[in-house]
């Protein structure tokens, strides 16, 4: 979790010292997923490929190492493959925003509109606020896709409710 936070913090040279305490203490999946994380964060993204891809070899691999490696992939520009990890992700999860709210930006890359809008609308149950307007905007977004105007309007409509009192949000 301290690695974690340090990421975050984009502290990297931190980061490098808890992969190497997790390598030396034994926890090789977690110093693979932190090494990888932070490759990612890097943007060091055929890197953190083949570090999440070594990480997925191993039994019963974490299954964030497939959401960021989904990440990853969407940055090498491979749909495709992202798609497949996204997937994962949400058939052991149904309720995971982030994958749902990303694989419905890929199928829209790909022209899975209907994919797209049925992901986009169960991630507008699972969030609020701002998560939520985000969510309804690519909805509205994947709704013009489809030549569906009305439900695009209204759509936006409904973010526009969602984003913070502020003026500048809406």
């Amino acid at each position: 979790l301290k690695g974690i936070e340090l990421l975050a913090m984009e502290k990297y040279a931190e980061v490098e010292q808890q992969v190497k305490l997790l390598q030396t203490a034994g926890s090789t999946q977690l110093s693979q997923l932190l090494a990888a994380r932070l490759a990612y964060a890097r943007q060091q993204y055929d890197q953190a490929k083949s570090l999440f891809d070594e990480l997925l070899k191993s039994p019963q691999p974490p299954m964030s190492a497939y959401f960021y490696r989904a990440l990853t992939l969407d940055k090498l520009n491979l749909p495709q493959l992202a798609m497949a990890d996204y997937d994962r992700v949400v058939a052991a999860n149904t309720n995971h925003f982030a994958a749902r709210f990303n694989r419905a930006d890929v199928a829209l890359e790909l022209d899975k509109t209907s994919q797209a809008i049925a992901d986009l609308k169960k991630a507008a149950t699972l969030a609020g606020g701002e998560r939520r307007a985000r969510a309804l905007i690519k909805l509205a977004q994947a709704y013009r896709q489809s030549k569906q105007e009305t439900l695009a309007k209204s759509t936006l409509e409904e973010a526009i409710r969602f984003y913070t009192a502020s003026v500048v949000a809406r």
